[in-house]
């Protein structure tokens, strides 16, 4: 939806003067009163409208009232109405030039297409300290190293990997063996992926023995994405990168695996041996899954827009997935401590009015995220002092809007039908 801009105020002045003679019967205007007369006074009876201007003019000097002499002023008759006008004291946070202003600061957090998320988590699996693979079959997988190799040929960092047998693998395999790693959570993950590994494989032509790497992709079902097709008989640890952005992208059940099996009855080799797993985005940094956004400064005290005035509300397009967490916090610009009442807040819709702009002229925004089952939390948009964007990347119902007879669809992001679409009460 379009922003809204703050109603500035524009006091109107009605003033209505009726002076009346004290003399009876009413007199001719005299000369003094002809004189006193310009060119932009307003007659006697009729009224005027004086606007006062925004701060800091909110004042008009320039209206007097003049009486004649020997006459009197018998009544005033005085309104205050307030007058719609457009100012430039919202501020809007919707495009990566706004989130990435030189004094923002982000931690684990990054712009993506205009929303404000959470890095792509990624994951490593050094091998050292304690063995998170699990293993199918009896003495096939190990944690270490392969005792036929040694721990300086068997590892390609610190001093474990996870391999096949100690020594060559045996004849007459009948099946697949896997190592297989924990699941990854990577529902909130989008982009090119790559899944990178040091390996040392020795594995006859695939003719006769096999050896695999897969993937569980998004719908729960296991793909391989590498297998061998000629004898390979690596010599040294290697590195191998694998595409797998198609099946990363969305998945809060992602897995790798590593198998080796079937195998035919006649020549072998050494099988798996592999360290240092990775599953990184291909072209930004990662998070741990958590992570924190500081706006630039903000008020009528910042170089960020807003003639002086008080706050005003604050809206927030956001996704929140389900098991993740969202929250904000206001700091004081000029001394960086928090602002009491506006600590770790979960609401998206919130008046600021009641801070004190006078005291606290500038404020930051700083934003705290964890992912959870469903992704992490995505900010579209964030309008403060008035500005308001909806971009309906979420149920809209879910934020007071109202649909009668229109539906919101969550493949498009949008809102259809022949009915109406009622916004909530922003009391701007």
């Amino acid at each position: 939806m379009g922003g809204v801009q703050q109603n500035r105020v524009i006091v109107s002045l009605l003033l209505s003067i009726l002076v009346f003679s004290l003399l009876s019967p009413m007199a001719e205007p005299t000369d003094e009163l002809e004189e006193n007369t310009v060119s932009n006074s307003t007659p006697i009876g009729q009224t005027t409208t004086v606007s006062i201007g925004s701060y800091p003019d909110g004042v008009n000097d320039a209206t007097s009232v003049s009486v004649p002499s020997g006459e009197a002023l018998s009544g005033i008759e005085l309104s205050l109405d307030e007058g719609v006008l457009p100012v430039s004291a919202s501020k809007t946070f919707d495009s990566p030039a706004e989130y990435d202003h030189s004094m923002a600061v982000y931690d684990g957090m990054d712009v993506n297409n205009s929303v404000l998320q959470l890095l792509p988590q990624g994951w490593t699996y050094d091998m050292e300290g304690t063995n998170l693979w699990t293993f199918s079959g009896t003495n096939v997988w190990y944690w270490g190293f392969d005792t036929s190799l040694g721990q300086a040929n068997g590892v390609s960092s610190g001093t474990k990997a996870i391999y096949t047998y100690n020594g060559n693998y045996p004849n007459g395999m009948s099946t697949t063996y896997w190592a297989t790693s924990p699941v990854m959570n990577c529902g909130g993950c989008s982009g090119g992926w790559d899944l990178k590994f040091q390996k040392r494989l020795g594995v006859e032509s695939s003719t006769w023995d096999r050896a695999y790497v897969s993937v569980k992709n998004p719908s729960g079902s296991w793909v391989n994405v590498w297998s061998n097709s000629g004898t390979v008989n690596d010599g040294a640890y290697t590195t191998q990168t694998i595409a797998i952005s198609n099946y990363v992208a969305g998945n809060s059940n992602f897995q790798v695996r590593f198998g080796l099996g079937t195998s035919d009855s006649s020549v072998t080799y050494t099988g798996w041996n592999i360290d240092d797993v990775e599953i990184l985005p291909q072209a930004s940094g990662i998070s741990t899954g958590e992570g924190n956004w500081t706006s630039a400064p903000f008020g009528p005290g910042s170089t960020l827009g807003s003639e002086p005035s008080s706050y005003g509300l604050m809206v927030i397009d956001a996704e929140i997935p389900t098991g993740s967490l969202f929250e904000w916090s206001l700091i004081d610009a000029s001394t960086g401590t928090p602002l009491p009442g506006y600590q770790e807040m979960t609401d998206l819709r919130v008046d600021l009015g009641a801070i004190d702009w006078e005291s606290t002229p500038s404020l930051r925004l700083k934003m705290h995220m964890i992912t959870g089952s469903g992704g992490g939390p995505k900010v579209h948009s964030i309008g403060i002092s008035g500005a308001i964007n909806e971009s309906f990347s979420e149920n809209p119902a879910l934020h007071d809007w109202t649909l009668a007879g229109t539906s919101w669809s969550s493949t498009s992001g949008e809102v259809s039908g022949t009915g109406t679409v009622t916004s909530p009460i922003y009391r701007v």
